[in-house]
């Protein structure tokens, strides 16, 4: 089947499916997303969908919120943003969880904003929806879960979208997730302006650092870590800075009050991992943690070293130190 016949039989698989019902697509102005709009417009007509957008304020990066308006112009919709901050400050305040963070905020402010309406999302091979999960799963749709992300890009450019401009920075490779910087505080966010500051600041100033400095990367992100009363940042980028770079780099992050340490994860890494007791005793969470969710965002290998937190407030994990090493 040529990229003709495939966008053919999708749009036709989005008319079967969605019938005469209005539709809303969760829109996050990625490649996914965008790629959905397109063929839904093209499916069922501009009238019939309803573009919405999760934002999550402080925790947005800035250009993603610009690539959704950017986006929305060219499919010529409006977008209606749904405020996500005060309920993912509520999650975060026991410990890192994307998982809740998508089912509790993502699905449930769309799924309310719905109102009955078939909802599209992006879902696709590449991610873990689209390997374990359904096609069509309720009140929910996913137009392009037989797909990879090379079968994505090629439909894109059907619609004159280059999908590396609609990439927000964190992560530049073909596979690489992007999403909020909040996923990128690896601690409990007690105090808001103090964790939630680090990691908003840091990141948006990395990737800002970057783009001036024209540097090619695949990865770029500032993990925030250390106990409560301190913020640590491990600056990911890859491939690694030159030494003018990160002096230049470490200056600009020490110069945020919140910051108190800079570190640039080039060699192997030993992190110290207070951990809720259900996950201490579940060695395949442990695991997921640290190669599934961890290791993925991070320049150099890295080993959790896993401790009972004595924090009964703690409701996944919480890395309160770090030490770097040779090799494991």
């Amino acid at each position: 089947m040529n990229i003709e016949e495939l966008k053919n039989s999708i749009i036709e698989d989005i008319r079967r499916t969605c019938k005469d019902r209005d539709v809303v697509i969760a829109f996050s102005g990625g490649m996914d997303s965008t790629l959905v709009a397109f063929l839904t417009i093209e499916a069922l007509g501009k009238d019939r969908v309803d573009l919405v957008n999760v934002c999550f304020g402080p925790f947005s990066y800035s250009n993603s919120v610009a690539k959704v308006l950017e986006i929305s112009s060219k499919l010529g919709k409006r977008v209606t943003f749904l405020k996500g901050k005060n309920m993912q400050l509520e999650i975060w305040k026991h410990g890192p969880s994307c998982n809740l963070c998508t089912k509790k905020i993502k699905f449930g402010l769309v799924g309310d904003y719905a109102q009955g309406r078939l909802i599209l999302g992006g879902a696709n091979k590449s991610d873990s929806w689209g390997q374990y999960g359904i096609k069509l799963s309720g009140n929910s749709y996913s137009p392009l879960f037989d797909l990879n992300k090379s079968e994505i890009t090629e439909l894109l450019k059907l619609y004159g979208i280059d999908s590396e401009k609609l990439k927000i920075g964190e992560n530049k490779s073909s596979s690489g997730r992007e999403g909020c910087k909040l996923k990128h505080l690896l601690k409990m966010l007690a105090v808001p302006k103090f964790h939630g500051k680090a990691v908003a600041l840091s990141n948006e100033l990395l990737l800002d650092f970057l783009q001036l400095k024209g540097v090619n990367y695949s990865m770029a992100n500032i993990k925030i870590i250390g106990p409560l009363g301190k913020n640590i940042a491990l600056v990911n980028v890859f491939p690694h800075l030159n030494q003018r770079e990160k002096e230049e780099l470490r200056k600009l992050l020490l110069s945020v009050d919140v910051v108190d340490d800079v570190h640039f994860v080039e060699k192997p890494l030993v992190l110290f991992a207070k951990v809720n007791p259900g996950i201490f005793i579940d060695e395949k969470a442990r695991y997921w943690l640290e190669a599934g969710r961890l290791q993925k965002e991070f320049a150099a290998p890295i080993k959790v070293e896993w401790s009972i937190s004595k924090n009964n407030k703690l409701r996944t994990f919480h890395i309160v130190n770090f030490q770097e090493v040779e090799s494991f």
